[in-house]
């Protein structure tokens, strides 16, 4: 039986605030706010790599990365990201025959709405080294381009994973100027 004390700590431990940490690529901006206590963060060739810690983000296997890929043509930033979208998932599938892992896209490119800015979530299952994997995408315009973070992890732990991965999409903050 669990006494008034112990009770007390465990309701409190439970309403304490998850520390949040935040991080911004250096060149255009670009900061991830995210929980310290799930992720850890570092800037990698300007981009943002994440290792997970915990199984809520996918365990030892679990890894993001928030990458910039620049509008270098005479396109829009809308007609940039349309074309963007779909490309970077044809690509990664590309990327994943040359490796021999069997990529089969779960799911296509699809844009859904999230505070207000349109997020392109794509996700291809593939065998890594005999352990089925999945790659999840969400993709979203910028000015100069697009910013997509990529997520990896085993599928056994995807559905719990995917729900950290999307509260990484929204703690993304693009400077719109």
């Amino acid at each position: 039986m669990l006494r008034l004390p112990t009770v007390l700590l465990l309701v409190v431990a439970s309403v304490v605030p998850v520390s949040a940490a935040e991080i911004s690529e250096p060149t255009h901006g670009v900061t991830l706010t995210y929980q310290d206590a799930l992720w850890s963060a570092a800037i990698e060739d300007q981009d943002i790599d994440l290792k997970c810690k915990s199984d809520a983000c996918g365990g030892e296997s679990g890894e993001c990365e928030v990458m910039l890929t620049m509008n270098n043509a005479a396109l829009t930033s809308r007609q940039f990201f349309d074309a963007y979208q779909k490309e970077f998932t044809d690509n990664l599938v590309e990327e994943f025959d040359k490796l021999g892992v069997d990529p089969v896209v779960v799911d296509p490119p699809t844009n859904f709405m999230e505070g207000g800015v349109i997020v392109s979530i794509s996700s291809i299952r593939y065998d890594e080294s005999g352990t089925p994997t999945r790659a999840w995408a969400a993709a979203q315009e910028a000015r100069f381009g697009a910013v997509t973070l990529t997520c990896y992890g085993s599928e056994d732990k995807y559905q719990t994973a995917e729900m950290a991965w999307l509260a990484l999409v929204k703690d993304i903050t693009i400077p719109k100027q």
